[in-house]
């Protein structure tokens, strides 16, 4: 009679428990995060204290490491150095044409112009570096003394002087 009544429809030989107990899948849609939201979140799990985290794509970027410069082995004495591969004569002057400027381009160290005019790019004197002096002239630094003066190379100055105080120069390049 039931048979008639369902009309031919055979119940599944599974127990609903049985049925309850399969998995239900149900697919997430993919949520693609923003590059702001991947900063926030940190996504690349930056260490933050070595580590920035880009703005361009949120990975991480290595933080400059700061190494101060020891001053601890300041020479007592003058420190001479080569410039321009063997350029420097004997006395430290290099023939180039009887003035500064010429010298200067012997060395590779130019700008346009009257050197009064040229731009200074560090007020820290180094060894091959062109001085500027707050007159209208221009040398390359052979050798700086324990006390901060430099020697430099140069033609065309009036008097043979080579050893300068810093306070004669308005800047280097």
């Amino acid at each position: 009679m039931i048979e008639l009544l369902l009309g031919g429809f055979e119940p599944p030989k599974q127990t609903l428990i049985e049925l309850v107990k399969e998995p239900i899948i149900i697919e997430q849609p993919v949520i693609e995060l923003t590059i702001e939201e991947k900063i926030e979140q940190n996504v690349f799990n930056c260490d933050e204290s070595i580590y920035y985290i880009r703005a361009d794509d949120a990975t991480c970027l290595a933080k400059p490491v700061y190494v101060p410069i020891s001053r601890e082995n300041t020479p007592q004495t003058i420190v001479r150095a080569s410039v321009s591969g063997g350029l420097i004569g004997s006395y430290g002057s290099v023939r180039s044409g009887g003035n500064c400027v010429n010298t200067a381009r012997a060395h590779g160290k130019i700008q346009p112009g009257n050197p009064s005019t040229w731009s200074v790019s560090t007020r820290t004197p180094f060894i091959g570096a062109a001085a500027l002096f707050n007159y209208n002239h221009v040398a390359i630094i052979s050798g700086i003394w324990d006390n901060g003066d430099i020697e430099v190379i140069h033609e065309n100055f009036s008097g043979s002087r080579t050893r300068f105080s810093q306070a004669e120069m308005r800047g280097y390049f």
